[in-house]
C-alpha cells in the first residue's frame, strides 16, 4: 500500500479494497510494526463518483 502522507510516527495509506482486503493489510501491518492506534476512512462519496466519470471519458 503507497504511503499518502507521513507525519512522525502517523502514516497514513491508501490501497484498493478490490486487490487487499483492510484486515490482509492490517495484518501484514501489525506483524512488521508495533501498532498503537487505528483508523479506517473511506473516501467521501463524490471522490468515488468523480473517479468514476474520469474513467468514461
Amino acid at each position: 500500500a503507497p504511503v499518502v502522507d507521513r507525519e512522525g510516527r502517523r502514516v497514513r495509506l491508501a490501497f484498493d479494497p478490490a486487490r487487499v482486503t483492510a484486515a490482509a493489510l492490517i495484518a501484514r501491518i501489525a506483524a512488521k510494526h508495533a501498532v498503537r492506534d487505528l483508523f479506517v476512512e473511506n473516501p467521501p462519496i463524490e471522490t468515488v463518483i468523480a473517479k468514476l466519470y474520469e474513467g468514461k471519458r
